[in-house]
């Protein structure tokens, strides 16, 4: 398992030292463990393990410069990008951002079992955040968490002007774009590359969207959940 590792994030353009990829393994036990208490995963074999959660988050770091950024990962799940890309871009301060409390139980005890320095949990809704949060972030990030128009107004006040809100999506990612975009620039900022990969396992295509924090976001985002869900941007 450790040369497969390596071998496919190589071809990923990604190098593994060891240690990293120790992490791994046991980030891969935990989550096993860990998904008989909380709906974690369901994908139990270790390869596709490997490759549908560990390497398809990290497959994102070619695309843009990670290196000694705030990350900010919202509904992080099992922490997925989050801690996997803090195993692979070790120089990352990543915040996990999850209300559901099994999750956030998990995440907390994860940190310490693979000893993610400069990681922390944050157990808040995004649209909850306090206000020292807001705008403090140099990358917001999120791996298949919302329709675009929603998760716009869920990261874009967390992002610092300057900084980037990456949308992890699937294939063609075009139309979702189309109807995105006016509430992006509402929100200080503007669609800068749309990145559209396969991975060598999958069955189908990723996207990456990058947007630019170009301008403050309004005080009047975000609106409540309801209020975003009723009536998106």
């Amino acid at each position: 398992m450790e040369n497969k590792l390596k071998k496919s994030a190589a071809e990923l353009g990604i190098e593994l030292k060891a240690e990293q990829i120790r992490k791994f393994l046991r980030y891969k036990e935990c989550l096993i463990e860990g998904s008989k208490l909380a709906n974690l995963t369901a994908i139990k074999d270790d390869e596709e393990i490997m490759k549908l959660h560990f390497l398809d988050s990290v497959a994102v770091l070619p695309y843009c410069d990670f290196k000694g950024k705030s990350l900010c990962d919202i509904g992080s799940g099992a922490g997925f990008p989050g801690a996997a890309l803090k195993i692979a871009e070790e120089s990352l301060s990543v915040s996990l951002l999850e209300c559901r409390q099994k999750r956030v139980n998990f995440l907390e005890g994860l940190i310490s079992e693979i000893e993610l320095k400069d990681c922390r949990v944050l157990p808040i809704r995004a649209e909850e955040a306090p206000e020292e949060l807001r705008e403090s972030f140099d990358i917001v990030i999120s791996r298949a968490v919302a329709d675009l128009r929603l998760l716009s107004e869920l990261s874009m006040h967390l992002v610092k002007k300057g900084g980037l809100m990456l949308a992890m999506k699937g294939p063609e990612p075009g139309p979702e774009l189309d109807t995105a975009k006016r509430g992006i620039e509402l929100q200080g900022g503007a669609i800068e590359a749309v990145h559209e990969y396969v991975l060598p396992w999958a069955d189908t295509g990723r996207s990456l969207i990058i947007i630019r924090k170009e301008k403050s976001t309004p005080k009047k985002y975000p609106r409540r959940f309801a209020q975003m869900k009723k009536n998106p941007l």
